[in-house]
């Protein structure tokens, strides 16, 4: 996770907060009109906002391989279920659970 996105985790982990998504507040409009502008300079036509990035944040950081629980704890959640929507979510992870299986031959078996 290179780029603009990991330097900002970098940023808000070294921050010395455990969280890379404070707690909702005042940040969240703030966030939410950054990335209202940010798409609009993209010339997004989907609409994009604080709930958008946790997800993609979520999805992304499965993906590059960080295990659910520390996923789940960087987003502040207290029950690892509310988590588990976002392993749900990508099918890159499925892909790989099934190609890591061994081959099994079995002697005997009709073709």
């Amino acid at each position: 996770m290179g780029g603009i996105l990991g330097a900002e985790v970098k940023r808000a982990f070294l921050s010395h907060t455990e969280l890379i998504f404070p707690r909702l507040g005042s940040i969240k409009d703030s966030v939410n009109n950054y990335l209202v502008r940010r798409a609009a300079r993209a010339k997004l036509e989907k609409r994009i906002g604080w709930h958008t990035a946790r997800h993609t944040f979520a999805v992304l950081t499965l993906e590059f391989g960080a295990d659910i629980y520390t996923v789940s704890k960087l987003l502040g959640h207290t029950n690892l279920t509310t988590t588990q929507v976002y392993a749900k979510a990508t099918d890159k992870l499925k892909r790989e659970a099934v190609n890591a299986l061994p081959v099994i031959e079995v002697q005997g078996a009709a073709e």
